[in-house]
Formats: C-alpha cells, sequence, structure tokens
C-alpha cells in the first residue's frame, strides 16, 4: 500500500497553500523537538559530570524546559508542555537551593520528558501524535 506521501508525490493529492504551510511548520516544531531532545541528552551528561556545584547545568536545563513548553505548545501536545514546565520548576528550585547534581525532582522531571520527545532522523515524516 502506497503513502499518502507518496501519492503527493506523484502529483495525485495537492494540499492548498494552507495545509501545505501547516504541514511545512508542524515539521519544523518537530525538528525543533528532536533537536531539544539532543540538548537535553548533552546536559544529562554535563549533570552527571558536575561536581559540587551544578549550578549552571540547572540554569540551562531551566532554559531548555521553557524552551521546550514553547515548542510543545506550538506542536499542540499537552504532556511535553507539562513536562517541560516540570523540569524548568524543579531546575529553578534546585538553583535556588544550591543542589549538587543529585536533585531528584530534576532528575524524574527529566526522565519523564525524554521518554515523551521523539528521536526521528532528519529524513522522516512527524508523527501528528507526539507526546500522546
Amino acid at each position: 500500500m502506497r503513502s499518502p506521501e507518496h501519492w503527493m508525490r506523484a502529483g495525485q493529492i495537492r494540499l492548498s497553500p494552507d495545509e501545505s504551510l501547516l504541514e511545512r511548520v508542524r515539521d519544523r516544531l518537530y525538528q525543533r523537538l528532536c533537536e531539544e531532545r539532543a540538548q537535553l541528552a548533552l546536559l544529562i551528561a554535563d549533570l552527571l559530570g558536575a561536581d559540587l556545584s551544578a549550578v549552571a547545568t540547572y540554569g540551562q536545563l531551566r532554559r531548555l524546559g521553557h524552551r521546550l513548553c514553547d515548542a510543545a505548545f506550538a506542536y499542540d501536545s499537552a504532556p511535553i508542555i507539562d513536562a517541560a514546565i516540570t523540569l524548568e520548576r524543579a531546575a529553578i528550585d534546585a538553583i535556588e537551593r544550591h543542589s549538587n547534581n543529585q536533585c531528584e525532582r530534576v532528575w524524574q522531571a527529566i526522565d519523564s520528558l525524554i521518554k515523551l520527545l521523539p528521536t526521528k532522523t532528519r529524513g522522516t515524516r512527524a508523527s501528528s501524535r507526539v507526546g500522546y
């Protein structure tokens, strides 16, 4: 069975300009979520390597949570929005407490978020069910 993408390439299905733009925007947002997942993986490594003070990494995690919330909102993914907000709040709390790299709330938020973020490669199409 051929995919809708095949028929679009073959000229059998035509998207209106609005639908085409919407698909491009959704694909870009999906790609951004994938890129943010890669950034989260790097921050996990930074956090694991942090000595007594992980404040700088927590600051980066806070900013990442904020960016992810914005991207997930535009993508309409409530579970990612919730997990990103949780990460942002946990990171703020860890900063205020001058926590070492073992802040349990942050690790729980990371775990929840990493399970929701897409892992696709650049050549695949965006799923309409990200984070659900």
